[in-house]
């Protein structure tokens, strides 16, 4: 019973190797050997395809690239209408802010003089008063000491003034300075919206936004979430993967460094590789998991991304 079983599952494995040597036009010489993985997987970077959309409703001033350009993360892709607006705000705001902090410490010295100012004032009037005062009745009338009494009162009350303006004027700086602030952040954060930059090193896979068209946005979908429309595609290619669906009978044969080979009539030759990783997860409904091959010859892989290969996995 045992050996009719082990031969029917290796008839059934012959007949599926057969039909796949029929799909992916290999001769029968070339259909794996007993113990060999196989899926069906597709080529794709490490990055994956990453879509650029932009600032809704902006219009595509300049772009800076083109399909097939290398690019460098936050490299400019591309400018949109808002451009010199946002920007000659952003540095408006940024000469406020240093216009702001460069006369703030001239003002706070200016009325630190005057603090002083009235101190020595006040100083001199207590002194004269105090003179006065030691002279007796006989030399100072009283209404002359009333008088410099007076004045040193006035004296102390220019000092409390001026001790007021100084920290009333710190506090009307500070504000002024925290308003510059907060009006350069704001015009940062807008500015941001005038263009696109690159968010990873990479290659440009397409341009799909010409000079004066809008950044839209697409139908809504089934789940009423409305998707908005890409302006630009890229990719990282130094690494290229290909993605393999594998059957859940086979997750426990295969495992990290397994060597592996990709075919297509397509390529020009297999292209070698090794598994990275492997899914723990399993499609309830296809009973498949995701195991990744990265793949010895990024720059082949690269001209073909999506597109679906046959992969054998070997055992060691």
């Amino acid at each position: 019973m045992f050996k009719s079983k082990v031969r029917y599952r290796r008839n059934r494995q012959a007949a599926i190797a057969f039909a796949l040597a029929l799909i992916w036009g290999v001769a029968p010489s070339e259909v794996r050997a007993e113990g060999e993985i196989g899926a069906v997987c597709h080529l794709e970077p490490s990055s994956g395809i990453l879509d650029l959309i932009g600032t809704p409703g902006a219009r595509v001033n300049e772009i800076l690239v083109k399909e097939g350009q290398k690019v460098e993360k936050d490299d400019i892709l591309l400018k949109f209408d808002n451009y010199d607006l946002l920007k000659a705000q952003r540095e408006l705001a940024s000469l406020e802010l240093g216009e702001l902090e460069k006369t703030r410490d001239s003002k706070l010295a200016l009325q630190k003089h005057a603090v002083k100012s009235a101190e020595l004032a006040h100083e001199r009037a207590e002194k004269k008063l105090s003179d006065q005062k030691q002279l007796g009745a006989v030399a100072t009338s009283k209404r002359e000491l009333t008088d410099l009494e007076d004045l040193a009162l006035d004296a102390r009350r220019l000092v409390e003034k001026e001790e007021m303006l100084y920290r009333q004027l710190e506090i009307t700086l500070e504000a002024e300075t925290l308003q510059a602030r907060a009006r350069l952040d704001l015009a940062e954060a807008q500015f941001k919206d005038a263009f696109l930059r690159a968010p990873i090193s990479g290659t440009v896979l397409a341009v799909l936004k010409q000079v004066g068209e809008s950044i839209g946005v697409g139908d809504p979908s089934d789940t009423g979430y409305v998707k908005a429309e890409a302006t630009l595609r890229v990719a990282a290619l130094d690494r290229m993967y290909a993605v393999c669906e594998v059957y859940e009978g086979d997750i426990l044969n295969i495992r990290e460094g397994l060597k592996a080979d990709v075919a297509s009539n397509a390529l020009p030759n297999k292209i070698t590789g090794k598994v990275e990783r492997l899914s723990r997860e399993v499609d309830t409904s296809s009973r498949l998991a995701n195991a990744w091959v990265l793949l010895d010859e990024a720059d082949l892989a690269s001209q073909f991304i999506g597109m679906e290969v046959q992969v054998t996995i070997y055992p060691q």
